[in-house]
């Protein structure tokens, strides 16, 4: 067991996408560490069990739906190391230095050593000074062993250099080459040295540095050699979901605290309808935190929490998108002006204050979205490609969920929640079923596009259309695509903004006047690509445009977006579904 630790800062929304369990960082200092997993957040955190199950309780963010669609009874805020801990401080978060293995950066010396997993400072040479006496510094080595399971080791180099016997006493030196990956090793003491490359395997041990004192996992995958600097060192897995508050005169404020405050949660657990004591009870601690509300109001609500909660038991990954759509095409009002910020406003614009231009006339619906809620979850990670892992629990908490949900402070994953806005369009049907039908010889359209194709594809051309001009950066825009039951819709929201969310700027690109010139312009982005006819054409040639696109019709200058904006990995995209290709006139727009 580790019995340091090093603390680095992290922001909020990196600790679920870019640095969160099992992701490699360099602190401020210039070391590299491996953020640890959330038990080591528990076990770092100083205070009583009671109080550590009282921070968890107020860091715990509301999301029923979520924590059914994800298996877990609650979605927590990582918090920050102080005194006073809140989702609105900087995250402290607990690391260990890795990689272990160090060399000189004296050229005349270049031997190798094994740092601390606790040490926090820049290493130095035991074995060399310079000429003031002082040690110079050390290197971390810039290669690991990573396998596609998340599982990740140092080089065992002793072990490499030698293959066979060990000398007694092995003394390494580390040669770097014109490739980081590309190292040459000798012992000083047996004369033994080996040059490293691509071509050498490693079988994976199972190693999990990020859960120090935990034994390695059963891997029979082989590890890969990884620059430690590498972007596939680390793919986050995560899920998001819109909070979609109920009809009829709901406070969102009034069911956020009947969800998320202790004291009303017990008396929740005991209350039987009807019971008036226990209702005037629940109003007077909503009233201790200036919600104004009496006994009639929260037997109301207490209803709507119960049936949102059972909706919530049989909803899945199809259901949560298709009630999200639901809602942000309705007419009717889901929140109210009380108390407190909304979780959501929807402006529906009736189509007849609309004019003319391209896409119009195959829109059915179009909604400003001027506020959201977002609650975003980190479900685990992967490394070398970026898929699903099998099971990201056991990765984040080194112990598979049955064993942890019956422990007080165990059983939940990290996630944060944000506030934004967006625009919503969807495709009407009968425009989409005449296109399918006139294009249904379309070898292009069998191959490569489908309905769901088609309106990812318009998400990136409205998303790159709209950046330049809506007052955000293309990475802070992001996509939800919507295919249900039949029906095609995407919503571009940001939520790249403070606390409370965000300017207005790109809700306002969806107002009629704005819209248009939007959708026009959009569409003139994937007339043309500075690659073409490379990039447009389906029989491009092997090596030139496959190496960066999806398909035919898609490549970074024109299509592919940041991975932070795109929910897909920038797959499912083709130019040609909207503007046609020659040859084949299969454009949605044309």
């Amino acid at each position: 067991m580790v019995n340091r630790l090093i603390y680095t800062s992290v922001r909020h929304s990196h600790v679920i996408t870019t640095f969160g369990p099992g992701a490699l960082s360099v602190t401020e200092n210039g070391v590299t560490v491996l953020t640890c997993g959330p038990r080591m957040w528990l076990r770092s955190y100083q205070m009583e069990r009671p109080l550590l199950a009282e921070t968890i309780e107020d860091l715990t963010i509301r999301e029923s739906h979520m924590e059914r669609h994800l298996g877990v009874p609650r979605i927590v805020a990582p918090w920050s190391l102080s005194e006073d801990p809140s989702p609105k401080t900087d995250w402290l978060i607990p690391a260990v230095r890795f990689p272990l293995a160090e060399f000189c950066r004296n050229s005349t010396c270049r031997r190798m050593h094994t740092s601390d997993r606790g040490e926090w400072k820049v290493g130095r040479c035991p074995f060399c000074k310079t000429r003031g006496g002082k040690s110079p510094p050390t290197t971390q080595v810039p290669i690991v062993l990573a396998c596609q399971d998340g599982h990740l080791a140092d080089v065992p180099w002793v072990d490499w250099v030698h293959e066979g016997p060990m000398c007694a006493t092995p003394q390494l030196r580390y040669r770097q080459t014109a490739s980081p990956r590309r190292p040459t090793v000798e012992c000083l003491t047996c004369g033994a040295s080996r040059s490293l490359d691509d071509s050498h395997s490693f079988k994976c041990g199972g190693e999990r540095p990020w859960l120090p004192g935990l034994p390695p996992d059963q891997c029979d995958r082989h590890a890969m050699l990884v620059e430690r600097s590498s972007t596939s060192i680390y793919y986050a897995d995560t899920a998001s979901s819109l909070t979609i508050p109920p009809f009829g005169g709901i406070r969102p404020v009034l069911l956020r605290q009947l969800r998320s405050s202790v004291g009303l949660r017990e008396l929740r657990a005991v209350y039987e309808p009807g019971s008036r004591r226990i209702l005037e009870r629940m109003a007077g601690l909503c009233a201790g935190v200036g919600i104004a509300t009496d006994a009639e109001e929260i037997e109301r609500h207490l209803a709507a929490l119960a049936h949102e909660e059972e909706r919530a038991d049989a909803t899945d990954g199809d259901e949560m998108r298709r009630r999200e759509l639901d809602a942000l095409v309705s007419e009717r009002p889901r929140v109210g002006r009380g108390q407190g910020q909304p979780d959501l406003v929807v402006e529906p614009i009736p189509l007849s204050r609309f004019g003319r231009g391209p896409l119009m006339d195959s829109v059915s619906s179009v909604s400003v979205i001027p506020r959201l809620r977002e609650v975003q979850v980190l479900t685990g990670f992967s490394r070398l490609r970026a898929v699903s892992p099998p099971d990201g629990y056991r990765q984040m908490w080194g112990t598979s969920y049955s064993s942890d949900h019956e422990s007080q402070n165990a059983g939940w994953l990290p996630g944060y929640e944000v506030f934004g806005e967006g625009i919503l369009i969807e495709l009407s049907t009968e425009a989409v079923a005449r296109w399918r039908f006139n294009n249904r010889d379309s070898e292009r359209l069998h191959r490569y596009g489908s309905g769901r194709g088609l309106v990812h594809t318009l998400a990136h051309l409205v998303m790159r259309a709209a950046a330049p001009i809506s007052g955000y950066m293309l990475p802070s825009l992001r996509e939800r695509i919507y295919d249900q039951d039949g029906r095609l819709a995407f919503l571009i929201y940001t939520t790249v903004g403070d606390i409370e969310g965000t300017m207005g700027g790109l809700a306002a690109m969806g107002r009629p006047g704005r819209l248009e010139e939007l959708l026009s312009i959009a569409i003139d982005l994937a007339a043309w690509c500075t690659t073409d006819p490379v990039c447009i054409e389906a029989s491009s040639p092997p090596g030139l445009a496959r190496a960066s696109t999806t398909a035919p019709g898609a490549c970074h200058h024109c299509l592919l977006l940041p991975e932070t904006s795109c929910e897909q990995r920038n797959r499912h995209l083709d130019r040609a579904l909207v503007v046609g290709a020659p040859g084949d006139a299969c454009g949605f727009a044309v």
